[in-house]
Order: structure tokens, then C-alpha cells, then sequence
């Protein structure tokens, strides 16, 4: 009996089952949609962990290349962005590209990365670029909540004390260092390094060999035991040692011009000006060429040892050696006048540098020393090489970061240097911060 209302027509069983297997089909689909999502959300976390990993263990092997290739896969992965940005500033630390890391660490603050990290680098920097006040007071309590960054901590203040030359400070942690880490080359390797700095040529040996056992394709521990054993006397056994080095690019020119002296030595000339001739060839390296000039003055060819080194002492008066040997090869050519200036250069030159190693034995490292560190700087600026003035600056504006000479001295120099190389922009940028710095000074 119809009862005015409309009703919903019975349907079939068999159309109930097919409505059951789509809503379980669509149910099926979905899981497995947020499966695959939550697989490759998993996958993307565990990624970006994995290189980042890599990362770190490549700095801790010292190896800049791979972190920095690692760095850059890790880029393309969408998260921990903050940490990556961390990494890269510390990379850049470890090259000494403080405007870098300063640029990076800003990055990783505005991305949330923990205040207290940031900090920690900033204060490392400031030790490997030899802050006196960092260097003397913060090891211990920097160290002390160093949590996995002890070996960080360790490095950037063995190289701040370097680069101050407080050996016995360095060789002190660098002791404990290797103590601690008795399978690590590298503090070994720094050890070994200072030794050799301080002519203890057994010590540095037995070091280098050590490094060397540890890890034989270490390059640098190769050339740096083959020019100890020449300092001995032992120089057939440098050979092998220094064909080794040069296998590292980088390495090439100092192992293979290394190489010659052992051959001159050996009494094996020939087979020394050949290697010089491709080197110089290859490379222009100016030590290089002063080296076959050399031979070539033994030899008589003074024409050609003043057509050699003509160009490099005009573009490198901070090498005495080469200005002496062509001031050799202008005598015997009969120019006496123009040997004879050469020659009272490299005897005012030699008398400078001399006063310069007198003076920086004396050096104390208060800010009150800043004055004779920019001394020292002058004459290197002067008489010697550019590079040695730099640090000798930087170490005077490390000392007393108020003196304004030495920020006056520093203006001057990143001047002439961002004249010089326009196409490099730190040092524009360098000598704004600097000129920024003298306008606070005031004076």
C-alpha cells in the first residue's frame, strides 16, 4: 500500500558486491599512495643524513675535495638545510675562506641552526687565524664542550699557535693529540712539520715515517721526509721519495725541483736540467727556473741564464737568489754597472731579512708588541715576499686589533692587492671591512 513517501529501490546482491570491491580497491590505492610517501620521505631523510655523514668523515680525513663534492649531492636534497649550510662555513674555515664560512654561518642561523654551534665556529676561526686572547684562554673550555668536535677544536688551535710561532704551545697539544689518536696521520704529519721547522731532523724523520706507515699515499709526508733526508746528507734515498710526491698535482713543482738539486748532488746534471727544462716548460715556476739558470752559469751560457732570469727578477724581486746568479751571468757579459746595482740589492736585502729574523726572535705577544710585529712586516713587504709580510700583518692586528698602523698598514696592501687582481672580489671585500675598521679607530 503506497504510503506517500518515495523509496530507494532494492538493489541486486551482486551490485552490493561490486560496490564492496571499490571502496576496497580505493582503500587498497591510498595505503599504497601513503606508502610509497612515507618510503620516499624515508628515503630523502636518509639520504641527506648519508651525505652529510660523508661530509664530515671526508673533513675528518682531511680530504676538501670529497666534502665538497659530497656538499654539493647533498644539495639537492630539500631538507637539513641548516646543517648543510653549518658544513659548508666549516669547509670554508678549514680553507681559511673566512668570508665564505662568515656568509655560510649566517645562512645556517637564518635556517634555525643551534646558536651555541655557530658561536663555537666563530671562536674557532678567530684561534686558527692565531687570536692571542682565543688562544690563551678558551682551549679548555671550548675543548670541554666540544661534545664530537674535539679533533676541530684541536686543529684550528695548533694552527692558530703556528701561525703565531709558538711552537712549543703547538708541539704540546700536538703530543697529546697523537697520544690520544695513535692511528691518526695528521697531527703526526703537524708534528713532524714543526720538527722540521725547528732543525730536528731525526724526530721529523721517525714522524714521517710514521705518517707514511699509516697511510702510504699520504703525498705530502713523502716530500716533506725526502727534503729532511737531503738535509742528512741522505740524498739517494730523498729520490724515490720526492718521484712519489710529485704525483700529487699540487705537489709537482716543489717535489720535482727537490728532485734536480738530488740529481746536481748526485752528479747526474743532465738528467737535472732536463727534468728543470720541463718543468719550466710546463709550469714557469720561477724557482725552477732560477735552478736551471743555475746550471746554465756553470756551464758558460751567460746569455742565457740573463734572457732566463730577466723576467723573474722584475716580477719577483723578493727572490735574492735569482737577482745574485743574473747579477753573475751581467758580469761576465761585461755589464758591470747594471751587476753591480744587482749586486748591492742582494747585499741590502740579505742585511734586512737578517734584522727581520733578529727581531722576530725577540717578539713577545701582548698587544704592546704590535709595533715590532709591523716591523717585521715592512721589511718582509719591502725586502722579501709579500705572502711572509702578509702574516706577519695579520699577526700584528692579532696582537692589538686597536693599532692603527697596523689596520693602516693592512688598508694599504688589500689596495694594492684588489688593483692588482680586480677579478678577485675578497679582496675588495677585505679592504672595505679594514677601512671600516680604521673609520672606528677614528684617530
Amino acid at each position: 500500500m503506497y504510503n506517500g513517501r518515495r523509496t530507494r529501490p532494492l538493489k541486486p546482491d551482486f551490485m552490493k558486491r561490486r560496490k564492496r570491491k571499490r571502496r576496497r580497491r580505493r582503500s587498497s590505492r591510498t595505503v599504497r599512495i601513503i606508502v610509497l610517501v612515507l618510503l620516499l620521505l624515508a628515503g630523502v631523510f636518509t639520504s641527506s643524513w648519508y651525505m652529510l655523514q660523508q661530509t664530515q668523515r671526508a673533513m675528518a680525513k682531511h680530504d676538501l675535495e670529497a666534502a665538497e663534492s659530497w656538499l654539493q649531492w647533498s644539495a639537492w636534497v630539500p631538507i637539513r638545510r641548516g646543517h648543510q649550510a653549518f658544513l659548508r662555513a666549516r669547509l670554508a674555515r678549514r680553507r681559511a675562506d673566512f668570508y665564505a664560512m662568515k656568509r655560510h654561518l649566517e645562512r645556517a642561523g637564518e635556517l634555525g641552526y643551534e646558536v651555541r654551534l655557530l658561536e663555537r665556529e666563530k671562536q674557532l676561526a678567530m684561534a686558527q687565524q692565531g687570536d692571542v686572547q682565543i688562544l690563551t684562554t678558551r682551549f679548555g673550555p671550548i675543548l670541554k664542550e666540544a661534545d664530537s668536535d674535539v679533533l676541530e677544536v684541536f686543529e684550528a688551535f695548533v694552527i692558530g699557535l703556528l701561525h703565531m710561532r709558538r711552537y712549543d704551545g703547538a708541539s704540546e697539544l700536538l703530543v697529546g693529540w697523537c697520544e690520544n689518536y695513535p692511528d691518526d696521520p695528521f697531527p703526526r704529519y703537524l708534528l713532524g712539520s714543526v720538527y722540521q721547522d725547528q732543525d730536528r731532523d731525526q724526530e721529523a724523520e721517525a714522524l714521517f715515517r710514521e705518517v707514511l706507515r699509516l697511510d702510504p699515499e699520504h703525498h705530502q709526508a713523502a716530500y716533506s721526509l725526502g727534503i729532511v733526508l737531503i738535509d742528512q746528507q741522505k740524498t739517494a734515498a730523498a729520490v724515490e721519495l720526492l718521484i712519489f710526491a710529485a704525483n700529487k698535482p699540487e705537489l709537482r713543482a716543489d717535489a720535482d725541483l727537490a728532485r734536480s738539486q738530488c740529481y746536481r748532488t748526485l752528479g747526474r746534471t743532465k738528467a737535472a736540467e732536463q727534468l728543470l727544462l720541463s718543468l719550466v716548460k710546463e709550469t714557469g715556476d720561477s724557482a725552477a727556473t732560477v735552478e736551471l739558470a743555475q746550471i746554465k752559469l756553470e756551464a758558460a751560457e751567460f746569455q742565457t741564464v740573463a734572457d732566463l732570469l730577466e723576467p723573474v727578477v722584475e716580477d719577483h724581486p723578493e727572490l735574492v737568489n735569482a737577482r745574485y746568479v743574473y747579477a753573475q751571468a751581467l758580469r761576465q757579459l761585461g755589464d758591470e754597472e747594471t751587476a753591480d746595482h744587482h749586486f748591492s740589492l742582494v747585499i741590502e736585502t740579505n742585511r734586512q731579512l737578517a734584522h727581520a729574523n733578529e727581531l722576530a726572535e725577540t717578539l713577545g705577544s701582548g698587544p704592546d708588541s704590535a709595533d715590532q710585529h709591523l716591523r717585521v712586516a715592512r721589511i718582509h713587504l719591502q725586502y722579501g715576499s709579500r705572502a711572509e709580510g702578509l702574516q706577519w700583518l695579520l699577526r700584528s692586528y692579532s696582537v692589538n686589533k686597536q693599532h692603527r698602523p697596523t689596520v693602516e698598514e693592512l688598508v694599504l696592501y688589500y689596495q694594492q692587492q684588489s688593483q692588482r687582481y680586480p677579478d678577485v672580489p675578497d679582496y675588495q671585500r677585505t679592504l672595505d671591512n679594514f677601512k671600516n675598521l680604521l673609520v672606528q679607530l677614528g684617530g
